[in-house]
């Protein structure tokens, strides 16, 4: 969270993403990264398959037809009052 806080105060354009690496996997059907990224280690660690997730998540969401579910908090909390967004290859909802 520092981080993030502290990447947004010197670079504001820069999107901070959130990851549910699990749920991910699970919307995406798949469980292989190899679907998804080309050379991906299958002996990957969990933790790395994770990592590698968090940001495929950040490179696709904002590109493709992904929902930022941050926008549909009703009461988000923001401890720093960084920006974050949380892609999910989920359809985009009318408001």
């Amino acid at each position: 969270m520092l981080l993030g806080h502290l990447i947004h105060q010197s670079i504001p354009h820069a999107l901070i993403t959130e990851a549910h690496p699990k749920a991910l996997l699970w919307l995406l059907k798949t469980c292989e990264l190899s679907d998804l990224v080309d050379g991906a280690n299958p002996a990957a660690s969990e933790h790395e398959r994770d990592a590698v997730l968090a940001a495929y998540a950040a490179w696709v969401g904002p590109r493709a037809d992904w929902r930022n579910l941050f926008e549909d908090e009703p009461r988000p909390v923001l401890p720093l009052g960084t920006p974050v967004n949380y892609w999910m290859p989920l359809p985009v909802t009318p408001r």
